[in-house]
């Protein structure tokens, strides 16, 4: 995120009152679950747990946002609503 700042010349003192909307969602089992069964199985183990949050609170999610092509992929397989940010 600070590197994506630094590159948007955004102001790094603007990350903590937008990381401040991201809701924090427990690690508990059924994101487990759904992190060790993310496909393809390309997709890397903290971009999985990433993608099993999202599934588990997919019927509330507007948007899985991202910056990584392979992630972004995943979730689009998935089924998510995807946004890639330029």
């Amino acid at each position: 995120m600070r590197r994506r700042c630094r590159r948007a010349s955004v102001a790094v003192s603007r990350l903590p009152a937008f990381l401040d909307l991201i809701d924090l969602i427990p690690l508990d089992p059924p994101i487990r679950i759904l992190a060790q069964t993310a496909r393809p199985a390309t997709v890397r183990s903290l971009d999985a747990i990433h993608l099993g949050s999202a599934l588990h609170a997919s019927p509330a999610l507007t948007s899985f946002v991202t910056y990584d092509k392979r992630l972004l992929d995943a979730a689009t397989a998935a089924g998510l609503p995807t946004h890639a940010p330029a």
